[in-house]
């Protein structure tokens, strides 16, 4: 567990993240640098039928089953530098997110620097120490036949596309893990060390997204 911890769980620096900003974000000019890019996965759990309250605990309202819930933070170039612990998967994102970062966590990421996360995020930025701006995918509030302009459906559009890498950090965890099937229950009293070990292999591979400023 502790080696994943060192492999995984990274101090972010003001200037790493500026050197390593990949291009593809510069284009889409956000109204400030994106620090990390915020998700959570379910991993499929044995069914508990002794106990009762476990069995209630596990059940996931995303894969419809049995599972065990994380949040992961990757920069935009797609390493790991932060993951919660595992916990049933009863528990939301949301609380999840509430819970890690009251841990005396994400003091590194620079004033101003934004998160990105899906819609089940909205409205945790006040969970992180320096209150970092979440932006997520818009959506429409309201009625009136409000619509969003062509521009604005584009770049949306590309927005999201760039949180592809938190996808690919979560394939990279559950396939080059260990964490890609069911987790017996003999196993659970393991799964902290094997979900640390999966994320810090997940940083063994090659960058997502281009740096803007590389030269090579």
């Amino acid at each position: 567990r502790e080696v994943g911890y060192h492999m995984a769980r990274i101090p972010l620096t003001k200037e790493f993240l500026d050197n390593s900003y990949p291009q593809s974000y510069v284009d889409l000019n956000f109204s400030s640098p994106v620090a990390t890019v915020k998700d959570g996965t379910d991993v499929l759990m044995q069914t508990v039928r002794t106990d009762r309250a476990v069995n209630v605990m596990q059940s996931s309202n995303k894969v419809h089953a049995s599972a065990a819930r994380g949040c992961t933070w990757s920069t935009p170039i797609g390493l790991v530098h932060e993951f919660s612990d595992p916990v049933f998967a009863r528990a939301s994102e949301k609380a999840i997110v509430k819970w890690w970062t009251g841990r005396g966590r994400f003091e590194d990421i620079p004033v101003g620097y934004l998160v990105s996360a899906d819609k089940g995020f909205d409205g945790t930025s006040g969970n992180y120490p320096r209150y970092n701006p979440v932006i997520h995918p818009a959506f429409l509030t309201g009625g009136n036949g409000a619509q969003f302009t062509e521009e604005q459906i584009d770049w949306n559009r590309k927005a999201c596309e760039m949180r592809y890498t938190s996808e690919v950090v979560f394939a990279r965890v559950k396939k080059y893990g260990g964490l890609g099937g069911i987790v017996r229950r003999r196993h659970f009293r393991y799964l902290r060390d094997i979900w640390a070990w999966a994320h810090g292999m997940a940083n063994y591979y090659n960058c997502l997204q281009m740096p803007a400023n590389n030269d090579f």
